[in-house]
């Protein structure tokens, strides 16, 4: 019996000691992080000009439902340990993961991105942000790696700008293809709650199969579509606005009906859009700059280029044809997509575009064939319904044209 107790109390000896020493190791290695830290701090003291020439947006891949942290996290805390530990004479010239140095990052949300940078808000205030290096994802999909919209943690400087250390899971992800690399997608807005489709009834003329694109788009990102048409007071007869909507009040999409000119509809439009995070889409010359000026007195929004320079020194930012994040006072914000048209159809085959036309899929399970492609067989009750107009000629129109794309 006493050889069992001096043996359990040999073992809780050992343990305690096995404490302590995890305890100073610890102590060790939180006075190394803030000594690391320090010298990150005046290594990134440099241009940031400097890291924008060495880095290119093919760098930055993403990934969806991860956090993203830096690679070699679990080598470098080895490199730290056996310097401390195992040779105390050893230099201290290795990286501790900046995550690890508590109270240095904090969290912010990205309201605009250029090639290897972007900018963050955090507490009110706008900050340029440079990526940290080995923030990358293996075999995404993606071309970038962080997206207005994005919820990021970063680490100051202490001069005014910043390094995007993680970013955080998402809810939502509006995607196009990339322009150099089709087979990969690109992503534009990140978290976003709703798309607001702008399209003008004149002045360039209403097209219908842009919008019935863009509300496959926002089925596929899952946010709720709102449809604004505006221009509605260059109309000269009512009933045809009314004609053309219609499709899109019978599938509970909401319409609002605009004019910037004599103001009608701007207050419904406001409604819908504050205390939400909401991407607009539209042509150009469709009025949206005005709209959201009419919204909210000077958020202008322009469409020309704007050059790597300028989004720099934080100039022009109102005239990127990237993504841009603009805050609304009453709550909420608003996310400007200029100059990009193609969005939510990379990746859709035709079987699958049916999915996307709700009035379609009410009708399908009355086909005679379960891979009825609703263009040509026998007895084919979509067919049916476009003829005793059930379903809109110009929806099924968009079907067509946009299934005539898309791979078998």
């Amino acid at each position: 019996m006493f050889d069992d107790l001096y043996s359990k109390k040999r073992e809780q000896e050992a343990h305690y000691k096995k404490n302590i020493k995890k305890h100073h190791q610890k102590e060790k290695l939180r006075k190394a992080s803030r000594k690391i830290g320090k010298s990150e701090k005046d290594k990134r003291s440099g241009s940031l000009q400097d890291d924008f020439d060495r880095h290119d947006d093919s760098d930055w891949e993403e990934s969806m439902t991860e956090r993203i942290t830096p690679r070699g996290e679990q080598e470098r805390r080895r490199d730290l340990e056996k310097a401390l530990f195992d040779d105390p004479q050893s230099s201290l010239e290795v990286s501790l993961p900046l995550d690890e140095q508590q109270g240095q990052e904090e969290a912010g949300l990205v309201v605009g991105v250029s090639s290897g940078f972007c900018r963050v808000v955090l507490d009110d205030e706008e900050i340029l942000c440079s990526l940290r290096g080995s923030l990358k994802a293996v075999e995404t999909g993606y071309t970038n790696i962080v997206a207005v919209g994005d919820r990021v943690r970063i680490h100051l400087d202490g001069q005014g700008r910043g390094v995007v250390e993680t970013i955080q899971p998402r809810r939502s992800l509006l995607v196009r293809p990339d322009v150099q690399s089709p087979h990969l997608k690109q992503v534009v807005v990140a978290n976003a709650d709703q798309m607001l489709i702008v399209a003008a009834w004149r002045d360039p003329y209403i097209w219908l199969e842009l919008i019935d694109r863009y509300l496959i788009a926002a089925q596929r990102s899952s946010l709720e579509p709102i449809l604004c048409i505006n221009k509605t007071d260059l109309s000269q007869d009512a009933v045809e606005i009314d004609l053309a909507v219609r499709p899109y009040f019978k599938l509970g999409i909401p319409v609002v009906l605009t004019s910037a000119h004599s103001g009608a509809g701007i207050e419904r439009l406001a409604h819908l859009v504050y205390g939400k995070l909401s991407v607009v889409v539209g042509l150009s010359g469709v009025g949206k700059s005005t709209l959201l000026s009419a919204i909210q007195p000077g958020l202008n929004l322009r469409t020309a280029e704007v050059s790597q320079a300028e989004f720099l020194r934080g100039s022009g930012r109102h005239t990127t044809t990237q993504a841009s994040l603009y805050p609304l006072h009453a709550g909420g914000a608003i996310i400007d997509t200029p100059g990009v048209r193609e969005f939510g159809l990379a990746g859709l085959t035709r079987r699958e575009l049916a999915a996307y036309f709700p009035e379609f899929q009410e009708l399908a399970d009355q086909c005679p064939f379960n891979d009825c492609s609703h263009t040509h067989e026998p007895d084919c009750a979509v067919l049916q319904a476009v003829a005793d107009n059930r379903i809109a000629a110009s929806r099924y129109h968009s079907y067509t044209c946009i299934r005539k794309e898309l791979p078998a």
